[in-house]
C-alpha cells in the first residue's frame, strides 16, 4: 500500500515544482514585458528590479559576452569598480558600451577598458560620469528576444504568447492530455 503512495506524493511534489517554475517564468516575462513597453513609451532604457538590461551588438566582449547576449548591469558607485570588472558606459558617441576594465588609477575617476577581444586598449578612458554601471549577470543570446520586444510585432507576438501560457495553464489537465498529449 505504502508503495503506491509514494509515487502519487512524487507526482504532487512534481506538479508543485512545475507550476512554481511556470509562474517564476512568467512573472519574469511579464516584468520584462511591461518594463520594456514602459521604457519605450518614456524614451528610457529597459530595467527589471533597478538592474538596467542591454543587448550585446558586437563581438568586441568575445567569447565572454557574445553577439545577442543579454547584459543585466547594476548601477555602481566608481569607488566599486576594479581590474577585470566588465562595466557599461556612456561611449563618446553616446551608446552604451559594455567592456573590461584593464586599469583603475588611485583616485577612481577614470577606468582603461578593452574588449577582451580587442588586442589593444580603448582609445578614451571612461570618466566616472559615463559609468552606467557592472555586469551582474549575462544571458546568451536573450538579448536578441530584447531586441524582438522593443519592435511593435514583438509586444504583440509575447503578448500573444503570455495569454496563450496562461490559458494552457488553466485549463484542466484532463483536457490538456486530450488535446495534444502535453
Amino acid at each position: 500500500m505504502s508503495g503506491n503512495k509514494s509515487p502519487v506524493k512524487l507526482k504532487k511534489v512534481l506538479n508543485i515544482v512545475e507550476n512554481t517554475v511556470f509562474t517564476i517564468i512568467l512573472l519574469f516575462i511579464i516584468l520584462t514585458l511591461f518594463s520594456t513597453a514602459y521604457s519605450r513609451i518614456k524614451g528610457k532604457e529597459p530595467s527589471v528590479l533597478g538592474h538596467k538590461l542591454y543587448y550585446v551588438a558586437s563581438g568586441s566582449m568575445t567569447p565572454t559576452l557574445p553577439v545577442g547576449s543579454l547584459v543585466i548591469v547594476k548601477e555602481i558607485d566608481a569607488s566599486g569598480i576594479k581590474v577585470s570588472d566588465i562595466i557599461t558606459f556612456k561611449g563618446s558617441s553616446g551608446t552604451a558600451v559594455t567592456h573590461r576594465v584593464v586599469e583603475v588609477p588611485k583616485d577612481k575617476k577614470s577606468f582603461t577598458t578593452r574588449g577582451d577581444a580587442n588586442n589593444t586598449n580603448d582609445p578614451l578612458p571612461v570618466v566616472s560620469e559615463n559609468l552606467i554601471g557592472k555586469v551582474v549577470i549575462h544571458i546568451p543570446f536573450i538579448g536578441y528576444l530584447l531586441q524582438f520586444l522593443k519592435s511593435k510585432y514583438g509586444l504583440v507576438v509575447i503578448t500573444a504568447v503570455i495569454a496563450f501560457m496562461i490559458i494552457l495553464n488553466l485549463l484542466p489537465k484532463q483536457k490538456v492530455n486530450k488535446l495534444g498529449g502535453f
